[in-house]
């Protein structure tokens, strides 16, 4: 390829190959048909290859387009992702450079209170993010780190930072309310107010789990996308709330939080970081989670193996 190829030149192609119109791609880029046809012949000569074949009816690419066309989006994705790439290594007035953080909304109560401070190297930017959200950000390029519910799959990548016992959540007058913790079997024919499957799927399914292994019907009273909601609904009395352990080390007005004793089912929390951490990330995020932990008093998950890579 010439070291003379322009990212101009690469767009010009990628429009046309998705068009397969001469025409229709030079209306997509808001130019007349002469130059965008000059500019592909251009280039065809400076790659020394054909890359569509002409005809009155058709525009059809060779084999050397769609070898070109995978590369040629790459480069440009990559060069539309610069400017937030240099962003995120710009230092801020403090002198440390800034990292963007999509974590879930649990996280956001008593979690990153405590472990953001921890990042002492780093100024982070953080969002609120659902799971699959946060990793399709992270793959994208648009994250440096993503706090979520779900294993990416790529063991070096990634840390199991804890996995969260479950609580009930009650209003206070409950007949639950002043215990420390009850089974499953207990909370039959209660209204749970419970996450909407659509947005976040791996919650609602490890609640479901809770109640299916204990051979409870789970009867979802209404849906809410935060567990902050579902606690603000609980108050009001619409149902009871299964929750990560995470939210009872906050104080809630008018809820009382009782330990769901007999599931096995727990809430993993995992770092996820861009492959090859580039930014080197995780040791500052191991020592970040096991300082956050600590103060919590919530005990670190035990040493696993992490997942097999995917297929």
């Amino acid at each position: 390829m010439s070291p003379d190829l322009s990212l101009r030149e690469l767009r010009y192609f990628v429009t046309v190959y998705q068009e397969r119109s001469f025409s229709a791609a030079a209306r997509t880029l808001f130019m007349t048909q002469p130059p965008l046809s000059q500019a592909i012949a251009s280039l065809e000569r400076s790659l020394g290859v054909t890359l569509f074949e002409r005809s009155t009816r058709a525009l059809t690419p060779t084999p050397a387009a769609d070898a070109l066309w995978p590369e040629a989006v790459d480069l440009l994705r990559r060069a539309a992702e610069a400017p937030a790439r240099l962003h995120s290594a710009r230092a801020t007035d403090s002198g440390r450079p800034t990292v963007r953080i999509g974590a879930i909304s649990s996280t956001f109560t008593t979690f990153l209170a405590h472990f953001l401070p921890a990042l002492d190297a780093v100024h982070p930017s953080v969002t609120d993010m659902a799971s699959s959200d946060a990793m399709a950000a992270l793959a994208a390029g648009r994250l440096d780190l993503a706090l979520t519910r779900e294993s990416a799959g790529h063991g070096p990548e990634e840390l199991r930072l804890v996995d969260e016992r479950f609580f009930v959540a009650v209003p206070h007058g409950h007949r639950l309310a002043g215990r420390a913790g009850c089974t499953a079997g207990e909370l039959r024919d209660e209204p749970v107010i419970a996450f909407d499957r659509s947005m976040a799927p791996l919650a609602f399914d490890a609640i479901a789990a809770c109640f299916r292994l204990a051979d409870v019907p789970l009867r979802p009273a209404t849906h809410i996308r935060s567990e902050q909601a579902a606690i603000g609904l609980v108050r009001a009395g619409l149902g009871i709330s299964v929750v990560p352990e995470m939210l009872t080390h906050s104080t809630w007005d008018g809820i009382d939080f009782l330990e769901l004793r007999d599931s096995p089912v727990t809430a993993p929390l995992w770092a996820s970081v861009a492959p090859g951490d580039p930014y080197g990330l995780l040791p500052m995020v191991r020592r970040a989670s096991a300082t956050t932990l600590t103060a919590l008093g919530i005990p670190a998950p035990d040493a696993v193996e992490p997942p097999a890579p995917r297929e």
